[in-house]
């Protein structure tokens, strides 16, 4: 633990949402293992605009800082910009999603983007992203974010948007201003 940020080490969890705590846990569990080295995986950060409300998921890689939105809906989710549906197994008709998954990892990439900045690390992307670990994406095409179902794939997006300067300290080092409250 470094500060309010939780980084994850490699583990040999096998799956998504079989132990502990939430969607982000869970993910966090899967994910690590996945990445190549020089990535640290935060749970539940703790954002200085209001420290009270914590980003789920955040990934810290080489010139690049990855904002997830995991999400726990079951069936099929369909997106039409910043509106999701989601239809349960078997069910033919859709209900619309109270919150947005887009509008909240836009909102959480905003205020780490507000973090990342204020250490001094003003060239470093931020992305937001939502995953969906036990539904299926009908249509990405309408989203107006990265959405993924599969964690190959967010792996694949997250270790692309890294930067040619895979300098490991400089990743430590935003990975610390991150923990640092």
């Amino acid at each position: 633990m470094i500060g309010a940020i939780r980084l994850l080490a490699p583990s040999t969890f096998p799956g998504i949402g079989l132990v502990g705590g939430g969607p982000a846990d869970s993910l966090a569990r899967a994910l690590r293992p996945k990445l190549p080295s020089g990535y640290a995986v935060a749970v539940r950060y703790r954002p200085t605009d209001t420290p009270r409300d914590r980003v789920p998921l955040v990934v810290v890689g080489p010139g690049a800082v990855i904002v997830v939105e995991p999400r726990r809906e079951r069936g099929r989710v369909i997106s039409e910009e910043d509106t999701w549906w989601v239809a349960a197994p078997g069910d033919r008709t859709a209900r619309r999603m109270e919150d947005s998954p887009s509008r909240r990892a836009r909102w959480h990439a905003t205020r780490i983007t507000s973090d990342v900045q204020c250490g001094g690390f003003v060239r470093v992307r931020v992305e937001p992203a939502v995953f969906f670990g036990r539904a299926r994406l009908a249509d990405r095409a309408n989203s107006t974010l990265a959405a993924f179902d599969a964690l190959e794939d967010l792996v694949t997006f997250i270790t692309r948007l890294g930067s040619a300067d895979r300098a490991p300290d400089r990743t430590l080092a935003l990975a610390h201003r991150l923990g640092a409250r």
